[in-house]
């Protein structure tokens, strides 16, 4: 079933220019509740991505999130230098290094997820768009 969402579109700009000026007030609304954790988007993506408990390879990380290697390298070394991540050799293949949250990188991501949730519905709300209630990890 194809569903369609209508975007907000001033007539003067081209789709791609609303769209990116909507990716950059979506982000700037999630980045305001990462603030007081000194996180970004990008440490934001990837503790979500990680949040169901389960190891992943970097390359793997890289493509779910799109978040360019240099990137995630910077991303992953801030992430693990607050103790939220474990980096850890890949026990079949010694050259992938995977990555899964800590303890701590679990309770932040418990802690943030409905505030983060509720900032993206209300700038989805304040843009005449409306979000599917997010599924629990």
């Amino acid at each position: 079933m194809q569903r369609m969402v209508a975007v907000p579109h001033a007539d003067d700009r081209s789709l791609v220019a609303t769209l990116v000026s909507a990716a950059r007030g979506a982000i700037a609304a999630v980045e305001r509740e990462l603030g007081a954790e000194g996180l970004t988007i990008d440490h934001w993506l990837v503790v979500e991505m990680l949040a169901a408990g389960t190891a992943m390879a970097l390359t793997e990380v890289r493509v779910r999130t799109l978040v360019s290697a240099p990137t995630l390298t910077r991303v992953v070394d801030h992430l693990v230098s607050k103790a939220l991540l474990f980096r850890e050799v890949d026990a079949k293949d010694r050259r992938k290094v995977r990555v899964r949250l800590s303890k701590r990188g679990m309770a932040l991501h418990r802690r943030l997820a409905s505030s983060i949730a509720a900032a993206e519905r209300e700038w989805a709300g304040a843009h005449g768009l409306s979000l599917p209630d997010a599924q629990p990890h």
